[in-house]
């Protein structure tokens, strides 16, 4: 019994791994680890532009500051001197708030490293004094006589309680929160203009506004776009309810199948010279003729369908024009509660986003439209009592979710103190050999070490499955877009790092860094550990932003995960056509594990990298005060970052999901919440501290409040909104400079209600080619069909009530026929028909060289002047170029313009004109 507790006293003497030795191994193993990294990526940036420089090489992705052969080094000076409207120009808004806020780090970070120079000596200097055990108040004050730790001795850690030198912690804290109101400040008066900038460009969403809580008597798209006329007169351009197509989404799904195989099997023959076959119980089919015909029936379904759907949309338009009171209280059950509404000025938009539209509450509610590219259909066709309760179930999930994260964090934070639970050993080990503690030592005595440098990297571990858990409860909260998708998903996990890892990780460390002592007086201890413990807990977030630094961002630069995935697609998924080849195939999941080729960067996840940010601030302003030194590493990892990031968003990933620096807004309100929760905790540890300086901090508090409530009044709405004299200005110009709002008609059409044109094989011989130019053929059906026919060639016709106002009228023949007339125009000819680009096809559209011949038979009867007649262009001399099939579906030919018409169908291209 005796030589067992022998040898526990012999462990609690022994020299235990100090905060020195903790972040010198972390220092030079990450930190070689990250030199490395730097050197491989700059010798191999030289070397595979292809991987290092995607924006030069992929024809997409262009940017004019993506220049190629700067050296070895000579990148670094090139994107550090690019300017804010060159980002702004070529990378987006959202990248460039990213790195004005870096940069705003790297200010603060400053100011905390001149601090250094008063607050390091004051806190060195600290006399050592042994426990007094005869206070009146009969507080047992432990003091700082067993800090040995020269890194722990340039801390606030290294005072006694009662000591006048805290006051440097306060003095601090002050100048850094002042210097940060003011920076922040800054942000928004710069972020206001950018914002400015970004809402008066001329796209699709600037235009328009996304519409929930419609009621039922306005649940009719001409109804709707009447009653907004009311108070927007002429300047309704188009309105398109949300449809509840279930069936047609999933058969539109199964063409876009059928039409990725036949292009496939299309390929394979044309490069084999073999037909594609397959053996089934009727023998051998020819796939390229099954597909076919398979393709053709399904569009003559789908046609169809959308044939019957217009027919049951516009009864009810009518039925409601003419005040049916049926009608107004029963809508179509197809007919959802939301809409996109386009307007013909950017202040009509700006307008109706600052109104209210209605007196009850939740009706007629307007929000900033999404990109079309980014709207999520199936999400406008929930309840709003559906969406209410997937945001309470999201918000109990993220709870819950939070509460269990708790353990894991708990647990890694501990690692690296691993040597104070060899000093509890048992004290009834009758056998000295036996005991746990001696075996510890003997066989682990490097352990701590070891898990001191392994925990960062597994808070980065733990951290990475954050995003797709949380991601999934976004979900169920019904956002239209990926605008307040990213919104919801970057306040989550912003909650997460904060209360996850900042605070369990501080509370939980300094606990088990003096966990002998916490066991034998748990109430009397906890005052003294975390007055003592907590500044030194800087090391273990330090060491995090060093992991994350160096590390995580080299292996981001050096794109080892891209360069896998890259070469891994080119044997999973399908790959049979270049098409094929250039689109990302979702392995087992799209969140997890998305195989993209090297020329599909992808965006860049702004959610995540917003709140490391909102971390690091946090750190900062919290231990720039505790452990001032630690405003040294903050100021390195700045600067890295944002080297590393403007290298990456300049070279490689895709700025076309821009959301116009939405997360900003976002940003600067928990970069507020990370300030007053570092005054809260500097307060709280000179209060612990038994220091005067702590009463000083309640001023502080307050005033950094009342600041925040002062900017919420006006600055953020000013901000998120285009005012009305700048939206008048820019109308101006539009209207003066002559051009057409082309890129808005039919934008936001629900995409299964878009029949895509499909490719024309063009004739190898000029003189049939010729020939083809002006086609004429006859159609036979009753005039009141609506529909798409389908022709037996693959070269289908396209409904024009997708298209625009074409003044043709049909030809009469005996027998209830109709003279169908297709016709085709050189792509070079001014005069010829372009179709309506259909928005939710671009990417089928854009890479079709040929318009679609033109389809008259199923044109409404309603785009028809009586007495007109067929147009007499005479077409210009055909190409004598011949193209391979191939180059139907490659990149788009510059001598084709894509104009849009001048009518649109009242439930497809909005009102009639």
């Amino acid at each position: 019994m005796a030589e067992a507790d022998a040898v526990i006293k012999s462990n609690v003497d022994m020299p235990a791994s100090t905060s020195s030795d903790a972040i010198r191994s972390v220092v030079i193993l990450y930190g070689s680890i990250g030199a490395s990294l730097l050197f491989i990526f700059c010798l191999a940036r030289t070397k595979f532009t292809n991987l290092y420089n995607v924006r030069h090489h992929v024809e997409k992705l262009k940017s004019d500051l993506a220049k190629p052969d700067l050296g070895f080094v000579g990148w670094i000076p090139e994107v550090l001197k690019a300017t804010d409207d060159e980002i702004f120009t070529n990378v987006g808004l959202d990248a460039c708030t990213y790195l004005r806020a870096i940069r705003m780090g790297l200010k603060l970070a400053l100011m905390g490293c001149c601090l250094c120079v008063f607050s390091v000596p004051t806190y060195y200097t600290s006399p050592h004094e042994e426990p007094d055990d005869g206070e009146p108040d009969g507080i047992k004050r432990l003091s700082n006589f067993n800090i040995t730790d020269p890194l722990e001795k340039m801390s606030m850690g290294n005072t006694y309680f009662g000591d006048s030198r805290t006051f440097i912690a306060m003095i601090t804290s002050w100048f850094l929160s002042i210097f940060g109101l003011y920076l922040l400040l800054k942000e928004i008066e710069w972020y206001t203009v950018y914002r400015h900038k970004y809402m008066r460009r001329e796209t699709a969403q600037n235009y328009s506004v996304y519409v929930t809580g419609i009621p039922v008597h306005l649940r009719s798209e001409k109804a709707l776009s009447d009653y907004l006329s009311i108070h927007f007169k002429g300047e309704v351009l188009e309105t398109h309810l949300v449809k509840k197509v279930p069936k047609l989404e999933k058969m539109c799904a199964e063409r876009d199948h059928l039409i990725d195989n036949l292009a496939r099997h299309e390929h394979i023959f044309e490069n084999s010279g073999k037909r594609p076959t397959k053996k089934t119980q009727e023998g051998v089919v020819d796939l390229i003729d099954k597909d076919s015909k398979d393709l053709a029936e399904l569009k003559e379904r789908i046609a169809t369908r959308i044939a019957e759907l217009e027919k049951e949309w516009r009864e009810h338009d009518k039925k409601v024009g003419e005040k049916d009171r049926t009608a107004l209280s029963n809508p179509p059950p197809t007919l959802s509660d939301t809409a996109f509404v386009s307007f013909k000025t950017i202040s009509s938009t700006a307008i109706a986003m600052q109104i209210s539209h209605n007196e009850v509450p939740f009706n007629l509610m307007v929000q900033e439209a999404p990109m079309p590219k980014h709207v999520v259909w199936a999400t406008g066709t929930m309840t709003h009592w559906q969406k209410q309760g997937g945001g309470i179930l999201a918000g109990v999930f993220t709870g819950a979710t939070c509460l269990f994260w708790t353990i894991p964090m708990a647990f890694i934070s501990t690692l690296k103190e691993v040597d104070e639970l060899k000093k509890l050993g048992p004290s009834g080990c009758v056998d000295a050999g036996n005991c746990p503690v001696k075996v510890m030592n003997d066989h682990f005595a490097l352990l701590d070490e070891i898990l001191g440098v392994v925990a960062p990297l597994a808070i980065l571990a733990v951290n990475y499955f954050l995003p797709v858990i949380l991601g999934y409860y976004c979900t169920l909260e019904g956002h239209i877009g990926q605008n307040t998708f990213q919104a919801s998903l970057f306040a989550k996990l912003t909650l997460f790092m904060i209360i996850q890892t900042f605070f369990v990780s501080a509370i939980a460390g300094s606990l088990f860094s003096q966990l002998d002592e916490f066991v034998d007086e748990p109430i009397n201890k906890i005052q003294d550990i975390l007055a003592n413990s907590l500044p030194a807990q800087a090391v273990t977030f330090m060491s995090l932003i060093f992991v994350k630094t160096t590390y995580r961002l080299m292996t981001e630069m050096l794109r080892p995960r891209a360069a896998f995935y890259g070469w891994l697609r080119r044997f999973c998924g399908p790959r049979a056509t270049p098409e094929e080849r250039a689109k990302d195939y979702l392995g087992l999941s799209p969140f997890i594990w998305v195989l993209r080729p090297l020329t599909s960067p992808g965006p860049l996840k702004y959610t995540v990298l917003f709140a490391d940010l909102v971390l690091m601030f946090t750190v900062l302003f919290v231990y720039s005060v505790l452990f001032p030194l630690s405003a040294l590493f903050l100021f390195a990892a700045f600067f890295l970052l944002d080297v590393g990031y403007r290298n990456q968003m300049i070279y490689i990933y895709d700025p076309g999901n821009d959301t116009g620096g939405k997360l900003f807004i976002n940003f600067a309100g928990y970069f507020m919440v990370s300030m007053i929760i570092a005054q809260i905790t500097v307060f709280g540890v000179l209060s612990l501290s038994v220091s005067a300086a702590a009463p000083f901090m309640i001023p502080l508090i307050i005033i950094t409040i009342v600041f925040w409530k002062y900017i919420k009044q006006q600055h953020f709405k000013i901000a998120s909104t285009l005012p009305i004299g700048l939206g008048h200005e820019h109308d101006q110009e539009f209207a003066s400079s002559g051009k057409e709002l082309t890129f808005l008609k039919g934008a936001y059409v629900q995409k299964a209600l878009v029949i895509p044109p499909e490719p024309v094989a063009p004739a190898k011989d000029p003189a049939v080619a010729a020939d083809s130019k002006n086609e004429t053929s006859v159609a036979k059906g009753p005039p009141e069909a609506t529909g798409v026919s389908m022709s037996s060639s693959m070269s289908n016709s396209t409904d024009l009530s997708r298209a625009q106002h074409i003044p043709l009228a049909p030809v009469a023949t005996p027998g209830n026929e109709r003279l169908t007339a297709t016709l085709q125009f050189s792509p070079g000819d001014p005069r010829g028909i372009p179709l309506l680009p259909p928005p939710f096809s671009h990417q089928h559209h854009t890479q079709n060289p040929f318009p679609s011949p033109v389809n008259l038979s199923h044109a409404p009867p309603a785009i028809f002047a009586s007495g007109s007649a067929l147009p007499t262009h005479q077409p210009s001399p055909p190409s004598t170029e011949v193209h391979s099939p191939r180059s139907w579906f490659s990149t788009p030919r510059k001598d084709v313009e894509h104009r849009p018409l001048a009518w649109s169908s009242p439930f497809i291209g909005g009102p009639q004109k």
